[in-house]
């Protein structure tokens, strides 16, 4: 079993997949991934199932040595990642010695970034998730954000690979590409008046300090009600914006209530949630509405690129035999080598 041990924490991190599903009717959050696309993709990149756990890292990340040989990708917002003092690329497959330490600073744009293991991180599962919930103190590691001093366990690496893949611009550009972000309206359009309805197509919303993982206040012009922003409590999905009586819009996010009593306007789009996600407090957001067929074939669209990427992939995968290292010098300088039997 191979490992990697937290020398110093970052701002917020955690363990997260995709989510614990089918609980919410106990009052249990699916939580998962904020920005769901970026870990889908760190772990394509490292051969791993999609759903496989990751580290999510907010605004800035944390410095890591690895205990064992890895072959690791960071995804998302680029945090100045080096390892050994030097700097890395993010979005493609970075292969890491035993002793090497991982580092970065603060993010250069977006918010949010994913670290994968091949093999995957080897945290228990609660109730079919290895997602970290806080509120609920369950998931991830020892239900909680992570900590200087602790070791997160991965398999020892039995393949390996012989070329670095890396994420084409094109699917980048899915997550970071400055737009508006899109949403279809919900059944509760008609608790707001005319007006309300085009301040909030027409508005720019700044996203509150107080926003977290729960949930995006925002702060912009008001949306008018027919009455009041007060409803019978009802199910709450990741992306709903909620509008309660300030006429402030909140957009609810991985670690939401399961319901709630606040009018909805609409629903972010599947494929503009990661791109939302990335947004961090004091950005500004624009919203559009679309139809629920075009976010439909948006998010089909979005899959396509990802999978059209995914096998065109060849990671010349080969099997990891034996393994041994000299120390070289020349010129003066000295090399650590590694040799590996195939």
């Amino acid at each position: 079993m191979g490992s990697m041990k937290i020398l110093k924490s970052g701002m917020f991190s955690t363990i997260q997949d995709l989510g614990r599903f089918g609980h919410q009717a106990k009052g249990i959050s699916v939580s998962g991934a904020m920005d769901q696309l970026s870990l889908r993709l760190a772990n394509i990149l490292v051969g791993n199932d999609e759903k496989a756990p990751c580290l999510e890292m907010t605004v800035k990340g944390d410095k890591i040595e690895f205990q064992k040989d890895a072959v690791i990708a960071i995804t998302g917002c680029d945090m100045g990642f080096t390892v050994n003092g030097r700097p890395v690329w993010i979005d493609r497959t970075l292969f890491v010695n035993k002793g090497d330490v991982l580092d970065s600073g603060f993010c250069r744009y977006g918010k949010l970034s994913y670290l994968a293991v091949r093999g995957g991180l080897d945290i228990p599962k609660v109730l079919g998730s290895s997602s970290t919930f806080l509120r609920a103190s369950i998931g991830g590691h020892k239900g909680r954000k992570l900590m200087a001093g602790d070791v997160l366990d991965f398999p020892d690496l039995e393949s390996s690979m012989s070329r670095a893949v890396q994420v084409t611009r094109e699917i980048k550009d899915l997550l970071f590409h400055p737009r508006k972000v899109r949403f279809v309206y919900g059944n509760e359009k008609d608790r707001f008046t005319e007006k309300g309805v085009g301040t909030f197509l027409n508005s720019q919303y700044t996203i509150q300090n107080d926003s977290d993982r729960m949930g995006y206040r925002m702060k912009g012009d008001v949306v008018e009600h027919v009455t009041n922003g007060d409803i019978i409590s009802g199910g709450i999905n990741f992306g709903s914006i909620q509008i309660p009586g300030n006429g402030q819009p909140i957009v609810m996010m991985a670690d939401r209530q399961t319901t709630g009593g606040y009018t909805k306007i609409g629903q972010v789009i599947q494929s503009d949630l990661p791109y939302l996600s990335q947004k961090k407090p004091q950005d500004i957001v624009e919203f559009q509405s679309v139809t629920v067929d075009e976010a439909i074939e948006l998010w089909r669209e979005l899959n396509m690129k990802i999978r059209a990427w995914k096998e065109s992939l060849d990671y010349g995968y080969y099997r990891v035999n034996e393994l041994r290292r000299f120390t070289l010098s020349f010129n003066n300088k000295t090399y650590n080598v590694k040799a590996v039997e195939v």
